[in-house]
């Protein structure tokens, strides 16, 4: 992790940090899944697995790149790219309508529970 404010266990579980005795390992696991369910989408809509990962990793990097290069909300740059009535917001709403933020919190929390 960058060298940041200490942020006590809420920053070591968002941004998937395990502490191990003395040593921190860092993981993936939480990007992982989001990864490997978007290729399993992809694989329903016909996409091959390959091409798939690729796609979602192409607009992974491209979501960190917008993010990196300004101080804005997540919410402000998804607001830039949806429109009214649009396929963006359709999806998005149907990810929200079916748990996705509220899921992401309940995992973050139950990963404090030892």
């Amino acid at each position: 992790m960058p060298s940041t404010p200490k942020l006590g266990d809420g920053g070591r579980v968002v941004g998937g940090v395990k502490v191990v005795g003395q040593a921190e390992t860092h993981h993936k696991s939480y990007a992982l899944r989001y990864i490997r369910a978007a290729m399993e989408g992809g694989v329903e809509l016909g996409i091959r697995a390959d091409d798939a990962k690729h796609i979602v990793m192409q607009t992974l990097r491209g979501a960190v790149d917008v993010l990196a290069a300004s101080d804005a909300h997540p919410e402000a740059e998804i607001d830039k790219v949806t429109t009214p009535g649009g396929l963006t917001i359709k999806g998005l709403n149907a990810m929200e309508a079916a748990g996705f933020t509220h899921s992401v919190i309940e995992g973050l929390r139950a990963s404090t529970k030892r």
